[in-house]
């Protein structure tokens, strides 16, 4: 699972945003953070992970405080 935080300040500025992934146990009552991505050019009201999508294992991330037009970004 992948989970936006659009507000947090991963040490590149305010609101600069970061994005988790997340593994549950079979029950999904205990989670952990498997990795913390932020955007290597991340700048104050970037806010990176505003919205996330998922599938066939590739991750969108937008960020739409980046630019007049946005930014978004795909990882497999």
């Amino acid at each position: 699972m992948i989970s936006g935080a659009y507000g947090s300040n991963p040490g590149t500025g305010e609101s600069a945003g970061a994005v988790y992934m997340v593994n549950g146990d079979d029950d999904g009552k205990n989670w952990l953070v498997v990795q913390k991505l932020v955007a290597s050019d991340s700048s104050q009201n970037a806010f990176f992970g505003r919205a996330v999508a998922i599938r066939n294992g590739t991750v969108a991330i937008g960020a739409d405080g980046e630019s007049e037009a946005g930014k978004k970004l795909c990882m497999e």
